[in-house]
């Protein structure tokens, strides 16, 4: 399994270990620098918000939102939401909030 790690943290602590000269620091925190990166994303985590809606031509009608961008889906049922938030993209946690 691949992990990410912060280069510049890495090197920062790097400088701070003994080391027996100074030429195996310099070519330790260079080989650091120049390793190819990578493209992540962060991940968002989020959970569904029981939301309550009215006013619609059918009388009332209840709804969840993301708890991360605050977007509605159109689904009824918690039991159907799906475990990924259709507008942001951010995962859900289990449970629902009221």
């Amino acid at each position: 399994m691949s992990r990410y790690i912060d280069a510049e943290e890495l090197t920062e602590r790097l400088k701070g270990q003994i080391w027996a000269n100074r030429a195996d620091l310099v070519l330790a925190c260079g080989t650091v620098m120049l390793t190819p990166t990578v493209n992540v994303q962060e991940i968002k985590r989020g959970e569904w918000m029981f939301k309550f809606y009215c006013g619609n031509m059918s009388g009332y009608d209840y709804g969840m939102s993301c708890s991360v961008c605050k977007k509605p889906t159109y689904r009824q049922f918690a039991e159907k939401m799906p475990n990924y938030c259709p507008n942001c993209g951010a995962l859900m946690m289990d449970e629902v909030k009221e």
